[in-house]
């Protein structure tokens, strides 16, 4: 009996969903022949049916079930008994060597209709809705029929029904088979048809389908609605945050750019690079960044376009910044001020003028930070510039809690907060993530920072940014410091030291390593402490190191140094790095390093029994301490005064210190979010030892 499809002949083919066969993966040799008998529903295989099996289809589920189709189409197998075998001899049975060819085949089998809609479904994509089947199908009316015979061969399937009725193909290799055997002229029509019922389905809400409308355009080479739909969806790509696929769109809207029917837009093409150039800054590519920037620049000193060019060269500054080049970006940044202020290309102006703040803040020019920062916000109020503000405020905050103005600051940051959360701005959400948890830190309140820090951190891994995420690790690390649990702050810095080192960053790797050492140091490996304190030492004084955040991370060095030496006894010493501490903090109004210095001066000035001198340095430091509220800080400063009066037998100002001591950390307990951050803050060594004094 000669095997057919005719009616009337059901092989098991629908027996097993396909996803089940395909999770198979390559079946070996006795799997392959137990699938192939069967789907045809066959007890037994011939021999020429094993070795044609076998040599074809190598073990591919799908392969091995469309090549019993095709077998079976062409009629060529016979059942004898319970045996199939084949019809013809062997070296007449044409069997395609690919997949591929095997569906192209199948396809070629199809009544031309059947096969016309099949093609037409495939252009529309993996999957397509029966609504715009209608409007892009000629004889709609023939659809239900067409379909019935397509499911019917197993080529395409019901997905859903509600809340539209939705169709897929059976297998992408299905869909990708069909698209690929229409002719070019045929498939740009198609293209053409199918983005022009999309708009006319969803007119009011295009923006949603912009991608897809983007893709049918383009393969129709209808290039204007493909720039516009193209930019549409790498902007929507942007807000949702998917910075890779922004990317990628903004590269297919540069092609389309050039070729529009009256040449290249070059308005388009600047602002393409100038969306890459900030896209390129959110993943941490700062070399891509610039370039793109300077493309912009080209293109806009080109077209005589001074604005644009001033927002170029602003934003060349800004990728120079991050790349390590802060005399070329405070020199970009002041050529984009000479170019855009004469045309009052505000945006530029406060991109520039930010840049330059932000590179002076980082290097200790705090005063001409203040100015050139205050400039930007002013320039990005007046231009609605809602990035630059956001950032600008976000580092005017930054320079108050280095100050110890801890309260101003965190107003300042928690508006830039708000204002990049309501625009969904990426940077600007990475900075006031980072820089609002370091002042919430510092302000004692832990439980927001370390919302902040986390959100901060799942956005950092989402877009797939370096920069900052290792900055946030380092900073949650700080974070556990001050609550005592050192063994989570030792990971955190451990993890943020191991990526600053792979990155030579001069922002993190040695304050990583700072906070390392203090953790040693707690712990009283004295040795460890030394060696992570040395590292930073190093680091410091390299000759091609970086001035980044020098200022900064050399005062808290001088500190941790101090403290080291005076656990070691060594009191001159300790006495160079204290004085060193004072002396770069006065300079630079830094009133936390401030307590630290006049703390560890009293505490030199206990060990050497200077009792008076001891009781000026920290009554000091109490009344700096009390000032900023930092609660480390503070209660670290009762605890020392405590010491001091015990030395000296005064039991009555011990006692008072001790309660001052223990006041502040019961008060930063109870703000803790939940039971086993206060439970590890009470276990902390050096807590506990308040409690117990």
């Amino acid at each position: 009996m000669l095997l057919t499809s005719r009616p009337g002949y059901a092989p098991a083919f629908a027996e097993r969903p396909f996803h089940t066969r395909l999770a198979l993966g390559t079946l070996s040799s006795a799997d392959s022949l137990g699938l192939a008998a069967a789907l045809l529903g066959a007890g037994v295989l011939g021999p020429p049916v094993q070795a044609l099996v076998l040599d074809k289809a190598e073990g591919n589920p799908f392969f091995l079930e469309e090549l019993v189709r095709s077998l079976v189409e062409t009629g060529a197998l016979r059942r004898e008994g319970e045996t199939l075998t084949l019809a013809v001899e062997a070296d007449r049975v044409v069997v395609p060597d690919t997949v591929q060819d095997v569906l192209a085949a199948r396809l070629e089998r199809l009544a031309e209709p059947a096969r016309a809609m099949l093609q037409t479904a495939a252009v529309i994509g993996r999957e397509f809705t029966r609504r715009l089947l209608d409007r892009v199908v000629d004889a709609p009316e023939r659809i239900e029929q067409w379909l019935s015979e397509l499911k019917g061969l197993d080529l395409v399937h019901d997905k859903s029904r509600f809340p539209e009725v939705v169709h897929v193909f059976k297998h992408a290799l299905v869909q990708e088979v069909a698209y690929a055997s229409l002719g070019a002229d045929r498939r740009r029509a198609l293209h053409g048809r199918v983005g022009a019922a999309l708009e006319a389905l969803h007119a009011d809400r295009v923006a949603e389908h912009a991608g897809a409308l983007a893709h049918h355009f383009l393969g129709a080479e209808d290039w204007p609605r493909a720039l516009a739909y193209l930019l549409r969806a790498a902007e929507r790509a942007t807000g949702a945050f998917a910075t890779r696929e922004a990317l990628a769109l903004y590269d297919e809207a540069l092609a389309a750019a050039e070729r529009q029917p009256g040449g290249a837009d070059t308005a388009a093409a600047m602002a393409i690079h100038e969306a890459k150039a900030a896209l390129y800054i959110v993943v941490s590519e700062f070399e891509r960044s610039r370039v793109e920037a300077d493309r912009m620049r080209a293109l806009a000193h080109q077209a005589g376009d001074r604005a644009r060019e001033g927002a170029a060269l602003a934003a060349i500054a800004w990728a120079s910044t991050w790349h390590r080049d802060l005399d070329g970006a405070v020199a970009h940044a002041r050529r984009a001020i000479e170019v855009a202020a004469p045309v009052g290309a505000e945006t530029a102006l406060a991109r520039a003028h930010f840049t330059i703040g932000w590179v002076r803040g980082v290097t200790g020019g705090l005063d001409e930070a203040r100015q050139e920062i205050g400039k930007a916000l002013a320039a990005s109020r007046s231009a609605r510039d809602f990035v630059h503000q956001s950032l600008a405020l976000s580092a005017a905050g930054l320079v108050k809690s280095w100050e110890g103005e801890f309260g101003e600051a965190a107003r300042l940051q928690a508006e830039g907060l708000d204002i990049a959360r309501e625009h969904a701005l990426l940077l600007p959400l990475l900075f006031s993530f980072f820089l609002h948890g370091l002042t919430l830190t510092g302000k004692g309140e832990y439980a927001r920072a370390l919302a902040t820090f986390e959100e901060g951190l799942a956005l950092a891994e989402k877009l797939g940014d370096e920069t900052i995420h290792h900055r946030l690790l380092n900073c949650l690390g700080w974070l556990h410091i001050e609550l005592g649990q050192l063994e989570r702050a030792f990971e955190l810095n451990r993890q943020s030291a191991e990526v600053g080192r792979r990155r030579n960053d001069p922002g993190t790797r040695p304050n990583a390593e700072l906070n390392l050492g203090d953790i040693f140091l707690a712990r009283g490996d004295l040795a460890q402490a030394a060696e992570m304190f040395d590292s930073v030492a190093a680091f410091a004084r390299a000759p091609t190191g970086s001035e980044w955040m020098r200022f900064r991370y050399s005062i808290h060095l001088h500190a941790s140094l101090g403290e080291l030496a005076l656990a070691r006894g060594d009191m001159v010493r300790a006495r160079e790095h204290a004085e060193q501490c004072l002396e770069a903090a006065t300079r630079t109004t830094s009133r936390k390093n401030l307590v630290k210095g006049w703390r560890l001066t009293g505490e030199i000035a206990t060990a050497a029994r200077r009792w008076d001198d001891a009781e000026a340095a920290l009554r000091q430091a109490l009344a700096i301490a009390e000032r900023i509220g930092n609660p480390p800080q503070l209660w670290q400063t009762h605890a020392a005064l405590a010491r001091l009066h015990a030395a000296r037998g005064r039991s009555a100002d011990t006692h008072a210190a001790r309660a001052a001591a223990r006041a502040v950390l019961e008060r930063t307990k109870a703000a803790l979010p939940d039971d086993a951050l206060r439970a590890a803050f009470e276990r902390a060594p050096a807590i506990r030892r308040v409690y117990l004094a």
